[in-house]
């Protein structure tokens, strides 16, 4: 028979593998994203695309482009490394490293409510051994 907390075990690591596989995954659709928005910048420079007036545009769209796939690999890393947290029940890491994560993840949310959240004072690693998915979860909270 399964006891309770093991079951939690469990369905964390689920979680936390099928989120890693699927960030894995994004990772690499943002980087072909990333790869046609040099293409489309290199023709926005050729004659024929600046001879029928369409280079500022192109060059315009590519900059929206390129910011928000930037901000979508950057919240791909961060749930990545969430996502890595059910890896061990404890072990050892950055606090420092952990609350940063956890404050850029949860901006939405606090955005909805209005409020604006940053971390602040975290210049230096806090090493610290504990259960990360707890933590977390705390932090959050």
């Amino acid at each position: 028979m399964v006891d309770e907390r093991e079951l939690l075990q469990r369905s964390s690591e689920f979680t936390g593998r099928i989120t890693a596989s699927v960030t894995h995954e994004l990772s690499n659709v943002l980087g072909t994203i990333e790869q046609v928005i040099g293409l489309i910048d290199d023709l926005a420079l050729t004659e024929p695309v600046q001879a029928a007036g369409l280079s500022e545009k192109l060059v315009s769209v590519v900059g929206r482009i390129e910011n928000q796939t930037q901000r979508g690999t950057e919240l791909v890393r961060r749930l990545n490394k969430f996502a890595h947290l059910s890896d061990a029940a404890v072990t050892d890491g950055d606090l420092t490293a952990l609350l940063e994560n956890i404050t850029t993840l949860s901006q939405r949310f606090a955005g909805l409510k209005k409020v604006h959240l940053t971390a602040t004072g975290l210049d230096q690693p806090l090493a610290i051994t504990t259960d990360w998915l707890a933590t977390a979860q705390l932090v959050f909270r």
